[in-house]
């Protein structure tokens, strides 16, 4: 006797039910009859064995998979074709996986329809192993609907090439609930709009994700996430533009009508060729770790609005300024909240031309905290590694320490000796706003002097870095009469480090005061630009006597 086991249909092939896979004649029925069958049996594989062209949408029902076999099998749209997706996903628990999706009989995008090759509005859908090419709309657009949300969707291996927009993902629950997860997505020249949009979303982990928009014809973001995005994780990443001219950021960040992002981290990656490369806008609660930011056109990284609580840890700056003109930054501030940079290294250059910045690090508001920065770049010195016009900077270490004690007290005169240099060693392990070097001339003399600071080499003066000379009698007065002080150029941002501050006079008769801080000092800053005897380096001031007779130094605890 002989038995038979009767085993259920699984794959459903759309050629037994007519369909030509040409590419060019309209096979939606016969894929349709196809995927009615394999729901009426329970669910199944349909199979696509070469591409299917189709005029309107495939609507898979509950429990069907959608499969091909890789490159060269698939869809294609018909130049009529009429719908929103060319997959419209409606019920949970879909799969579409080893298909190729071809936006339309052009190669031109804006030649074909507009519309997506995946859209979804359910939960917990599998798409993977998918390649798409010349799509005039999204990839993969999963957007929920109402008071559901788009769950558990799973993306996969995913390759796109030339088309117009890549991934986009958002929630419309209550609590923009989004718990999706994409890997293995690599979106190669993505010519109009964003490469992943992530918008009113949350819990959105990402990993081994590359993004490049060209933008010869679009302004779109390789990396773009907007609106009320909570928690969304990063690894493994690399966002850039295809070689070009740039007019977008690689990465932006910014709030929409539902509120503002957080808890956002990015780690181990490249964002590369931008006009900025992170740009953000608002929001809190972001760290990035272990990225290389460079080959930007103005900025590395741009933070503005009211951002807050945001930390870089060893990332890497290095060939950003690549366009010439005014404003280019490594790193640019203009936040009001808290921005900590730790362990970082600068590798880029200062100076005029393409693939340099103004300066490294910017600050006009807010509070900026550096820890153990790396400047390695040409081009640099000691006061155009960073620009501080507002807010505070700070290293995040302990206040500043003197390490030559003055010998004038308060209120008391100190003759010195003409033609002498006189040095006061400083070291800080904070920022230093240097407002000013103040000195004021007692009885005698004819008021000529010059106040500088110097870097400090092996304990001893190195280079000058600034420094203000003057002849000006009016300088000369009475102990007792209203005080005329002399001034370093105002606003000089010392780094931390070890910096000699030296006086000169040329006559032996003049007096220094050194005055009480609550008498305060008179009268207004002074620009002084004349030229002095103060050498510019330290070798022809290294026998000078280091006699401390500076009038004072102003900057944060210091007075």
């Amino acid at each position: 006797m002989t038995f038979i086991a009767l085993v259920p249909q699984i794959y459903y092939n759309i050629k037994q039910y007519g369909a030509v896979v040409d590419g060019t004649t309209n096979d939606l029925s016969k894929i349709n009859d196809a995927m009615t069958a394999c729901s009426n049996a329970g669910g199944g594989i349909v199979y696509f064995p070469g591409i299917a062209a189709i005029s309107g949408p495939v609507v898979p029902p509950a429990n069907v998979w959608l499969k091909g076999g890789g490159e060269g099998t698939g869809l294609k749209a018909t130049s009529g074709f009429s719908g929103t997706a060319m997959v419209n996903i409606t019920s949970d628990y879909a799969g579409v996986s080893d298909m190729q999706f071809i936006g339309g009989p052009s190669t031109t995008i804006a030649s074909n329809p507009a519309t997506d090759a995946i859209g979804s509005n359910k939960r917990w859908a599998r798409l993977e192993n998918l390649y798409f090419t010349y799509m005039n709309g999204w990839c993969i657009n999963i957007q929920s609907s109402g008071a559901t949300n788009p769950a558990g969707n799973m993306i996969d291996n995913v390759w796109g090439n030339h088309n117009l927009n890549g991934i986009h993902l958002k929630s419309t629950d209550a609590n923009f609930t989004g718990q999706l997860f994409l890997s293995n997505i690599h979106l190669e020249r993505v010519e109009g709009g964003d490469g992943i949009f992530l918008e009113d979303i949350s819990d959105v982990f990402m990993a081994n994700v590359m993004a490049a928009c060209t933008q010869t014809t679009g302004t779109g973001n390789p990396l773009h996430i907007k609106g009320k995005c909570q928690t969304i994780k990063g690894s493994s990443i690399e966002f850039g533009m295809f070689p070009g001219n740039p007019s977008s950021s690689c990465v932006l960040v910014e709030s929409g009508t539902n509120g503002s992002p957080s808890d956002i981290t990015l780690s181990s990656g490249e964002i590369l060729d931008g006009q900025i490369g992170l740009e953000l806008k608002a929001g809190k609660q972001f760290t990035f770790v272990g990225l290389k930011i460079g080959s930007n056109n103005t900025h590395g990284v741009l933070t503005s609005g009211s951002v807050a609580a945001v930390t870089f840890d060893d990332c890497i700056f290095v060939a950003n300024g690549q366009v010439t003109g005014g404003n280019r930054y490594s790193f640019d501030n203009t936040s009001s909240g808290d921005i900590y940079l730790n362990n970082c290294i600068f590798q880029d250059n200062i100076g005029a031309g393409a693939g340099q910045t103004d300066n490294i690090i910017a600050s006009s508001a807010g509070t900026l905290v550096v820890t153990t920065p790396s400047f390695t770049g040409t081009g640099l010195t000691v006061l155009n590694r960073y620009k501080i016009t507002g807010g505070s900077i700070s290293s995040g270490l302990v206040s500043p320490q003197t390490l030559c004690c003055g010998d004038l007290t308060i209120g008391t005169l100190g003759t010195i000796t003409g033609g002498t240099v006189y040095f006061a060693g400083v070291e800080t392990q904070e920022f230093l706003t240097l407002t000013s070097v103040r000195a004021r001339f007692g009885t005698g003399g004819a008021g000529h002097y010059d106040i500088g600071v110097y870097t400090d080499n092996a304990g001893v003066p190195d280079v000058r870095i600034d420094h203000a000379a003057a002849t000006n009698t009016t300088l000369t007065d009475a102990v007792s009469a209203s005080v005329n002080p002399a001034f370093i150029n105002g606003n000089m941002l010392l780094p931390p480090g070890r910096y000699w501050l030296a006086f000169w006079t040329d006559s032996s008769t003049d007096q220094v005061l050194r005055q009480n801080a609550a008498t305060g000092f008179a009268g207004p800053i002074k620009t002084l630009a004349s030229a002095g005897p103060l050498p510019a380096s330290g070798a022809g001031a290294a026998n000078a006597t280091t006699k401390v007779i500076l009038a004072g130094l102003i900057s944060g605890n210091w007075s």
